[in-house]
């Protein structure tokens, strides 16, 4: 099952039941989603902890899944979206917004309306780059089927079942270094990180960059909870994760980010879960 509610770069929509199986395995019963994203993770791991906390430093973010939470709201989102043909020129107009706020819908007054235009930017942005990626479609010789269009359509009909289960979740809006400090001492909490992969840091948020690899293992290093991390293999964060202390699973995964005449690039990223 496609857990995520929207599109989202680097998503772990495709392996998140295979983490939600490793996290679940620390023997912990509160999962806490660091860097929540797509809530793909989370919503995999429904039923599986007795608590679930997500957290996303992306307002955006967490206004949507606030929003979808709300019955009443979701309704109007639900509305507001239903319609909404693949158009450029409303892709256009909300990007301009979005970049006046900073790269935030912040500027939007109206909780349903910065989350119409939330979930609107991830379904269409070429190659899910929502800060810079140009509006896309498919052009394939079937001129009867705009994947995109289906996929709107599929992340429409997702909106109630994941507004129940964000009923029953936390949902905070942190800095991951906040974050950790707030619910770090928790050794009963296993905290799921998937931060932007070295490298790709400016793809995602202006608020982690290229020094926050270290500052993250250090806290991930010296919390109660139990740890588990998706990375790529690079030389520093071999060096941050060392296996001395830190166990090393090689899992493959679809880089959702690359297209190449369709094709989705195959890669092999790691889940990294702290020796105890």
């Amino acid at each position: 099952m496609n857990h995520g509610l929207i599109p989202y770069i680097g998503g772990k929509h495709r392996l998140a039941n295979r983490l939600v199986e490793i996290c679940a395995g620390t023997g912990a019963d509160t999962f806490v989603d660091v860097f929540g994203g797509s809530a793909a993770v989370m919503l995999a791991a429904h039923g599986r902890f007795q608590k679930l906390i997500y957290n996303d430093v992306d307002g955006d973010l967490v206004n949507l899944f606030r929003t979808v939470a709300d019955d009443a709201q979701r309704v109007k989102l639900f509305r507001a979206l239903r319609w909404l043909p693949p158009s450029r020129k409303i892709y256009n107009d909300d990007y301009a917004k979005y970049l006046a706020g900073g790269f935030s819908f912040c500027g939007c007054k109206d909780p349903v309306e910065r989350a119409r235009m939330t979930f609107y930017r991830h379904c269409f942005a070429f190659g899910g780059k929502v800060r810079a990626g140009g509006f896309v479609f498919s052009q394939s010789p079937d001129h009867t089927k705009i994947k995109e269009v289906f996929r709107y359509r599929n992340c429409l009909r997702k909106l109630a079942r994941v507004g129940a289960l964000f009923r029953g979740a936390v949902i905070e809006n942190q800095h991951y270094m906040d974050l950790l400090e707030m619910y770090g001492n928790k050794a009963n909490f296993c905290f799921y990180a998937d931060p932007p992969y070295h490298g790709t840091e400016d793809v995602y948020s202006r608020s982690f960059g290229a020094g926050d690899h270290t500052f993250l293992a250090q806290q991930l290093e010296s919390i109660a909870g139990q740890v588990v991390c998706t990375y790529y293999d690079t030389p520093l964060i071999r060096a941050l994760y060392p296996e001395t202390r830190w166990n090393w699973q090689s899992i493959s995964a679809t880089k959702n980010s690359c297209l190449t005449r369709g094709n989705k690039q195959v890669t092999n990223e790691f889940v990294l879960t702290k020796r105890r």
